[in-house]
């Protein structure tokens, strides 16, 4: 795997792919393009951003292009370490409310204690923590939807993910041909490397 660090990104990807980023624009967007083909691009925008809205605006232009398309939704669940903010799709930041931040000793009943596993769970977020270990469990569930399609009569597969995070709001869009196990391993571990260092990149 190759490593993508530019302008506070956090991302892994194959390193026999390209990568595609132009700093200067805005939002800022990184796109990896396997050779054949498939592509995984993620887009970051400032946090006031709804990510229902880019969903819905996602959806909205691939059916008119695709009226066929067969759309299902999806959510994912990754952990993160030491975390320090989240929130869920509808704008319910936890920054400084004793959710998803820290280092197991909050002032509000969400991962504190001594000797026990203390579990606050609140929109997308959910923390756990245990003295012993002293480090906080964040786990963020990301929403979004696939959708499998024709292009150019060859079936494809798209699937769009999208959160709020700390200071920014993320879209992730996945399109492929090729479906098979080795290449949706692929994809899938890009996007699991990104929400794992989500926290990395508010800092």
């Amino acid at each position: 795997m190759a490593l993508f660090t530019e302008n506070g990104f956090q991302l892994a990807y194959p390193a026999e792919w390209e990568v595609e980023y132009d700093g200067d624009e805005n939002p800022h967007e990184v796109t990896f393009y396997s050779p054949n083909g498939a592509f995984w691009t993620l887009t970051r925008r400032p946090g006031f951003v709804d990510p229902d809205d880019l969903l819905k605006e996602s959806i909205e232009a691939l059916t008119s292009e695709y009226e066929d398309a067969e759309i299902s939704t999806a959510r994912e669940e990754y952990t993160l370490f030491d975390a320090h903010s989240c929130s869920n799709n509808h704008g319910k930041e936890h920054h400084h409310d004793g959710c998803c931040h820290g280092h197991g000793h909050e002032h509000d009943g969400c991962c504190h204690g001594h000797g026990h596993e203390h579990v606050h769970e609140q929109g997308n977020c959910k923390c756990h923590t245990q003295d012993d270990r002293n480090s906080v469990e964040t786990t963020c569930r990301i929403d979004g939807f696939d959708l499998d399609f024709f292009y150019l009569d060859l079936p494809c597969m798209a699937m769009l993910r999208a959160l709020r995070f700390g200071s920014y709001t993320y879209f992730v869009y996945i399109q492929t041909m090729d479906q098979s196990s080795s290449m949706m391993a692929e994809l899938k571990g890009i996007t699991r490397y990104w929400a794992e260092h989500l926290d990395m990149m508010e800092m």
